[in-house]
């Protein structure tokens, strides 16, 4: 007979999603079978293998990758900060000038009040400017410290509000969507992150690290318009570029290195490649290509490990556009995360398909491998 029992499942995998993890009721069914001579010898070991490797996919297709439909917001993009100690809620926006000029800046928030904050500018001919460190929320329900605000409008749209006069810098900018909201946990080759998941030793330590590394995330492209007053210069900022929003645990003593390249144009076409190597799991890689501002298909081909070079080419594709993206990064930003953690957050003109697409190339990596 046949005996399917119902055994006792990893506590870490049920920790993933306790209500999906189904265990059959047993078989006993009698199953007649008639020897055959000249048969090829049946080694019962690649068999099994075969059948674990199965079942490990299937498994981390339809339980590890989270959710799959609904949105990554439901109640709206308010500020909230999950209760894990290492979670934040992160907005992060970037910006690219007709006139040459790049914004990029970013508000993590943390439990205690604490906000990480970055903001890059670069302007024609000068050298690139940071500010960067751990300020105070303040209390309002959009992100925002002292001198620096995101603040979400009732039409959708964005507006990013500066005021540092010890920097001499002020300026009011709004973002306006030329997309719909990309929603990662939709728009992700679902397929071939299950198979490297279930490549990888399955322990403690790395259903540990895959639990850990689940957020919510989404972007969004659009126009840029608003002016940057600095030392009494005016610099218009009307451009392209777009918008990111996280949710979850985040600690940068977990990851490796990681690379982020995205680039749009004015009309919301565009594409996302992001590759993490975190502790404790294979290399995965996730991304969307935008083929206007109501479609977006899944990547389904790029490189397999993080981008390290500020120029160069690799090849992309999804749905039915592949192609060789063409970069080279005009300058950067350099931002340390918690003394652990370096991103070099390029920035320029990319080309693929034939045509330009403003965005960043953002490389990480570990200070402590």
């Amino acid at each position: 007979s046949n005996l399917r029992g119902n055994g006792a499942a990893p506590v870490e995998l049920l920790a993933l999603d306790r209500a999906a993890v189904f265990t059959a009721p047993d078989i006993t069914r009698k199953q007649p079978i008639t020897p055959k001579g000249n048969a090829i010898p049946w080694n019962k070991y690649s068999q099994t293998s075969v059948y674990c490797s199965m079942l490990k996919r299937w498994v981390a297709r339809n339980l590890m990758l989270g959710r799959e439909q609904g949105d990554a917001f439901p109640s709206g993009e308010h500020l909230y900060v999950p209760p894990q100690n290492t979670a934040t809620d992160s907005y992060y926006f970037f910006i690219r000038s007709d006139s040459g000029a790049t914004l990029v800046s970013r508000l993590a928030c943390r439990q205690n009040m604490e906000c990480e904050f970055w903001l890059g500018i670069h302007l024609p001919n000068q050298s690139p400017w940071i500010w960067e460190g751990i300020s105070t929320q303040l209390n309002t329900p959009f992100p925002s410290i002292e001198g620096l605000a995101f603040m979400p409008n009732s039409d959708l749209s964005w507006t990013i509000n500066i005021d540092l006069p010890q920097f001499n810098l002020k300026g009011s900018l709004r973002f306006t969507p030329t997309t719909e909201i990309l929603d990662f946990a939709k728009l992700r080759d679902k397929n071939q992150i299950a198979s490297a998941l279930a490549k990888m030793p399955w322990n403690a330590a790395s259903f540990k690290a895959l639990k850990s590394m689940k957020t919510e995330h989404i972007e969004q492209a659009g126009t840029w318009n608003g002016e940057l007053t600095w030392n009494e210069n005016v610099h218009s900022m009307l451009g392209v570029g777009a918008r990111d929003h996280s949710r979850g645990e985040r600690n940068w003593k977990h990851w490796n290195a990681h690379c982020w390249f995205t680039g749009f144009d004015s009309e919301g076409a565009g594409f996302n490649l992001s590759l993490i190597d975190f502790k404790g799991l294979p290399t995965l890689r996730a991304g969307y290509i935008s083929i206007h501002k109501n479609e977006a298909v899944p990547l389904k081909d790029g490189p397999d490990s993080p981008i390290k070079l500020a120029s160069g080419e690799f090849q992309l594709s999804g749905g039915h556009l592949n192609g060789p993206v063409n970069f080279k990064t005009q300058n950067s930003f350099e931002f340390t995360m918690d003394g652990s953690y370096r991103i070099v957050e390029g920035f320029g003109s990319f080309y693929w398909q034939g045509k330009q697409y403003e965005g960043i190339l953002e490389r990480g990596y570990s200070l402590n491998p």
